[in-house]
């Protein structure tokens, strides 16, 4: 078994080994390739057209929910789960935002049911 980790790869395709190919090439979450002026661009598609090129594979994406607490007189604090919004007294729902790789990927408002009883 190998070391190799598709998203450190600075070794050009027709150098890595049977294995290392494999390994690059099963990798999930798409692949970048090194171009001429050394910047690392998206590769679509997994056609591997250009031995001498090098390839990585791109890191998981990291995504991360913040939910802020609305109130009938504004804003409160902010969360880091679901479950602490919930259990805050008098909340009338939450705003979540969603952000993927440091980017603001998407806002959600949610009203939160009354309980009846």
């Amino acid at each position: 078994m190998t070391d190799f980790d598709p998203t450190t790869n600075r070794i050009p395709f027709e150098l890595l080994t049977p294995e290392e190919r494999a390994i690059l090439k099963a990798w999930p979450h798409g692949w970048q390739m090194r171009d001429l002026d050394g910047n690392w661009v998206d590769r679509p598609d997994s056609a591997w057209s250009s031995l001498h090129m090098v390839y990585r594979g791109k890191p998981e994406s990291v995504v991360k929910e913040l939910f802020g607490a609305v109130y009938l007189d504004g804003f409160g604090d902010g969360y880091e789960s679901l479950q602490d919004v919930l259990h805050t007294n008098n909340c009338i729902g939450f705003i979540c935002a969603e952000i993927v790789d440091g980017k603001l990927k998407d806002v959600r408002v949610v009203e939160v049911e009354e309980d009846e009883t």
